[in-house]
């Protein structure tokens, strides 16, 4: 393990970019093969023993091709700053998705946004970046504090257990066991610390501000990386405290769940609306990506094997959807010279095979057929009429919404009045890369059951 992971550090420094790409796959698919989870990956999701082993091989894997998408199209950026960028990235991913210890789960946790942090004091261009830093820092302390706070509650009184800290089968776990001898009022005051922490990364409607700010202000791949990647961490951290948690039935079916979960189906309704009002493009996508964190966060409270399926099939979904979509307004940006969805207008007339990319990522956000996203909601919405019946008119709110401005983006870009500025143009080679990068997403959100069928 150490031989390899020497070996990444020496590539950092002494390879090209090319062999850089190869040295990190090859680190990822040793450790995932050495475990035995590409078995359950590619062949039957359904024959695994281990619920964590799946979602450590579905969240790991997917974070690596968004990595090697990135650093793709980042090829031409200093190679060095950026490989040790990259191989700090695979470190903490892997060791965050395949922690089963309390502690390394939340140090990794918190340690994989510094990167963003960095990306947007150092490579954004204006100077509100110092306000969406400061946006970005006051979030983060509101949900990690309280989160320390509960572990360190949890290990003055248990300090002598040494697998307290591990995560395992309800019935034996330390964990569960120690939470369960809380008062009633301790117990809430825990349940709600760990789970902020994770929705204030997600983000969901409520918490939600400083993700717009850190996408607008932050460079094209930093926006790639905290869209495909960062915020996946919350969805998973939230799937390991109810896979351990919710055990106790009082958590699934209080009062102040219910409460909880329609203030979730409130914002998407209120989500959906703020989305249809940007003129930014940026900003567009990232309201995007609150919506459909927010409609994560609603299936997650009820817990399940099938709830947290569809949790995981949407994230994977949004992530290709939502990174591909960022690179395809930085292509536009690049082209125009502005993100304002009103100077970006009749692209059809430009680069017309940019715009078949766009048509297709666009549809693709409001899942239409044929797309991944499709199934994932369909599955979420099933869990959450199935518990709330009620709750169907908030979706096709939702469908209705983002399907609506969603089409009316791509008309607009599209086809509108050619209004594009002489002075900003793109080379072919960049386009090229900015083409075959959307082509890879594209293919990932399309065709994924049909490399993958056994998921279904």
């Amino acid at each position: 393990m150490w031989s390899l992971v020497f070996f990444l550090v020496f590539s950092v420094f002494f390879f090209d970019s090319c062999s850089f790409l190869f040295v990190i796959s090859a680190f990822s698919v040793y450790f995932l093969a050495s475990n035995n989870y590409f078995y359950f990956l590619f062949f039957s999701l359904k024959t695994a023993n281990n619920f964590h082993d799946i979602f450590f091989s579905f969240f790991f894997l997917f974070s690596l091709f968004i990595l090697l998408f990135v650093y793709f199209f980042c090829l031409n950026e200093n190679t060095v700053v950026f490989n040790v960028f990259f191989v700090y990235m695979l470190v903490v991913f892997f060791f965050f998705y395949s922690s089963c210890n309390m502690i390394r789960l939340y140090i990794f946790f918190e340690s994989s946004f510094v990167v963003i942090l960095l990306f947007i004091l150092f490579w954004g261009s204006n100077p509100e970046r110092i306000l969406a830093s400061n946006y970005f820092l006051v979030y983060t302390l509101l949900g990690s504090v309280p989160l320390l706070f509960c572990i360190m509650m949890f290990f003055s009184d248990f300090f002598y257990s040494s697998s307290f800290f591990s995560y395992q089968h309800p019935a034996n776990n330390f964990l569960v066991v120690g939470f369960h001898l809380f008062e009633r009022a301790t117990q809430w005051h825990i349940f709600f610390f760990w789970v902020l922490a994770f929705l204030i990364k997600l983000p969901v409607f409520g918490f939600h501000l400083w993700l717009p700010k850190a996408h607008v202000e932050a460079p094209v791949f930093g926006s790639m990386i905290l869209a495909g990647i960062l915020l996946k961490l919350g969805v998973f951290g939230l799937i390991r405290f109810f896979q351990t948690f919710f055990s106790f039935s009082y958590l699934g079916n209080n009062i102040l769940v219910s409460i909880w979960v329609c203030f979730f189906l409130l914002g998407v309704v209120v989500l959906n609306l703020v989305c249809s009002r940007q003129y930014d493009l940026k900003s567009f996508v990232a309201y995007s990506s609150v919506v459909h964190m927010s409609l994560i966060s609603i299936s997650i409270w009820f817990g399940g094997y099938l709830s947290f399926f569809g949790s995981s099939l949407i994230s994977f979904s949004h992530a290709f959807c939502s990174s591909a979509l960022f690179l395809g307004v930085n292509c536009f940006y690049e082209i125009s010279g502005s993100r304002n969805i009103w100077l970006n207008r009749g692209f059809y007339w430009v680069t017309p095979l940019l715009c078949f990319f766009w048509f297709l990522l666009c549809i693709g956000n409001c899942s239409a057929p044929f797309s991944l996203n499709l199934i994932s909601e369909i599955i979420l919405m099933g869990v959450s009429v199935n518990n709330m019946p009620f709750s169907w008119v908030f979706f096709v709110f939702n469908v209705f919404f983002s399907g609506f401005f969603c089409i009316f983006l791509y008309c607009l870009v599209s086809f509108g009045k050619k209004v594009l500025n002489s002075n900003f143009w793109i080379s072919s080679s960049s386009l090229y890369y900015f083409s075959l990068n959307l082509l890879l997403h594209s293919a990932i959100l399309y065709l994924f059951f049909v490399f993958f069928p056994s998921i279904i």
